[in-house]
């Protein structure tokens, strides 16, 4: 990567710019008015290693991307960066920590809980950040932590280190739901005078009455959920695992969830052989796809655009033609004989994992590497993490044309990326995960402001930043005529009401727990997986499932349930 000399940022001339063309001049928010930089002299020389998650579909060379030239230049500091993709990672990822040489940031990796445990708390490769988090030298950081104590209680693993620093994402403006949610055909629907189905009887009879509309069609346009993969059809067929009374587990009844009260794995439950016996039917029917355990993404995106489906997940991403991608909903939850009141999983806004400190790092390298990340917990700081710099920014240097606020478009405006309206880059997606490629959205402040009551959403902050007067500030709503709005919009209406807790997202083990929950689900995992797959397809007889149970049982399922039961009491008992 080409080095770069430090400077100290300037204050910057931004660009008020409608429908992508420049106007009125005013004058913006100066990033060094929000940072410590810069953090080396000039004329020394610091240089910090860097492990940086690259997303496989978007990602580009470290030279060719905005962020870590950017982070030179403000800070001095040489930024020494590996890129990992993303599609590799569940894989290179253990062989790293295996050579012991752990870079001093881990950034955009996502680690699990289980995996800063195994690597912080039982091999000690990850730095504990308990003392070095002050008002000092992160003050932005310290006034998160104050401001919202369970965020910093859920990086603190049972040794009482601190490891991961957290990211905060929607904590006021929010619809609170978590995981993958169900969108209906509801054009269809309306067209062929079908109501929204309340019970899973009516959902069931309502996929069937789509099968028999179009012979030629799948109701379910979705695939197998791959595995340390998160793709927009994955959670589709585990939705389903509200109606049988289980907050969450996923479609194969693997993960932890929350069922009467209990913390169980769904796949040793006698209420999962339903739920198996569903799937066979639709399987059998023609419902779900033939090759759902074999199919990729393309087939999936090819009944959506074909219309040849009822029910898939996040549609816009396939179909991002307004007109099109508003005639599918999501829809509420239903009852069943399984619980009588409606499920949905609600989510944390506290994320962790996503950065991370090496232990190998000095004293000097952790001290200036801290106050460079505290940058990302301001207003510009979190914006930059993702949406990177705005429009006339001197921070842009040549890489793009940055983003603006475009008050025109809807009824509150919305952020414009000027590159994808030229057409350099084809989507937003393309280009934050590639030319500004910071690739960290689980890390620093992707909420609110914590000074100006005002700013109580992402979209709202990039208003301040732009017009820092607020002469011209809307409120957010989200926009019907984007994607990621319309969905939201019906998640928050339809879904969110029904939302309550589930097992807690964030927890930890201690060093011989979480081995014992590593040994356990190194082998049944993969076992449930096969033989899930097996008794939806037929190759396996579901007058076997008891069978079944008593063979998982074998490899430790009561065992693994005792363990997150106890975890879960404890997260009961501190509420």
């Amino acid at each position: 990567m080409k080095k770069l000399f430090s400077i100290l940022l300037v204050a910057c001339l931004l660009m008020s710019v409608c429908a992508g063309a420049m106007a009125e001049e005013f004058k913006g928010l100066d990033s060094s008015d929000y940072s410590q930089f810069p953090l080396v002299k000039e004329g020394e020389k610091l240089t910090i290693t860097v492990a940086h998650i690259r997303d496989a579909a978007y990602g580009v060379d470290v030279e060719d991307m905005w962020f870590w030239t950017w982070a030179e230049k403000v800070t001095g500091i040489d930024f020494e960066v590996q890129q990992i993709l993303s599609s590799s990672k569940a894989d290179l990822l253990p062989l790293m920590f295996a050579g012991g040489d752990v870079p001093d940031l881990l950034l955009g990796l996502s680690l699990t809980t289980a995996e800063i445990s195994r690597y912080g708390v039982a091999e000690g490769q990850l730095k504990d950040l308990t003392e070095w988090i002050t008002p000092e030298r992160m003050p932005y950081l310290t006034a998160w932590f104050e401001a919202y104590p369970e965020a910093k209680a859920l990086c603190i693993t049972p040794d009482g280190a601190l490891y991961p620093l957290p990211g905060f994402q929607n904590i006021v403006y929010t619809h609170g739901v978590g995981g993958n949610t169900t969108q209906f055909n509801v054009a269809w629907m309306e067209a062929n005078n079908q109501e929204a189905p309340k019970t899973l009887d009516e959902l069931v009879a309502l996929l069937y009455a789509h099968k028999a509309a179009m012979p030629d069609g799948t109701p379910v346009a979705s695939h197998a959920s791959k595995r340390g993969a998160e793709t927009n059809e994955s959670g589709i067929l585990g939705n389903l695992l509200y109606a049988f009374g289980f907050l969450g587990g996923r479609e194969y009844g693997i993960d932890v969830a929350v069922k009467d009260g209990k913390a169980v794995i769904p796949a040793g439950h006698q209420d999962f052989k339903a739920y198996l016996e569903l799937l066979k039917k639709f399987y059998d029917d023609g419902i779900m796809m033939k090759d759902y355990y074999t199919a990729d993404d393309l087939a999936v995106q090819t009944l959506i655009q074909e219309n040849k489906s009822l029910i898939a997940g996040q549609v816009y991403h396939i179909i991002p033609d307004a007109a099109r991608f508003q005639e599918w909903k999501y829809l509420s939850p239903v009852s069943s004989e399984y619980t009588a009141t409606p499920l949905a999983k609600a989510s944390t806004p506290f994320k962790v994992g996503t950065c991370l400190v090496g232990a190998k790092v000095t004293d000097e390298e952790l001290d200036a590497l801290l106050r460079f990340l505290d940058f990302f917990y301001c207003e510009i700081g979190g914006l930059y993490t993702w949406d990177g710099p705005i429009a006339g920014s001197d921070d842009l240097l040549g890489f793009s044309e940055g983003w603006v606020y475009d008050y025109s478009t809807g009824s509150t405006g919305s952020r414009i990326f000027l590159d994808v309206t030229a057409g350099k880059y084809s989507s937003g997606t393309e280009y934050v995960k590639g030319v500004i490629g910071a690739n960290c959205n689980g890390f620093g402040n992707r909420s609110h402001s914590l000074t100006n009551e005002k700013l109580t959403y992402m979209y709202e902050i990039t208003q301040y930043v732009q017009d820092p007067t607020m002469e011209n500030f809307i409120p957010y709503v989200w926009a019907e005529d984007h994607g990621d709005g319309w969905g939201r919009i019906w998640i928050k209406a339809n879904i969110a009401p029904y939302a309550v807790p589930g097992f807690p997202e964030i927890v930890y083990f201690d060093e011989d727990t979480q081995e014992e929950v590593d040994e356990i689900r190194m082998v049944m995992d993969a076992y449930i997986e096969t033989n899930v797959a097996k008794f939806v397809t037929g190759a396996r007889d579901l007058a076997e499932f008891d069978q079944f149970v008593k063979e998982i049982e074998d490899l430790g399922l009561r065992d693994l349930e005792a363990i997150y039961q106890e975890a879960y009491d404890a997260y009961l008992a501190a509420k």
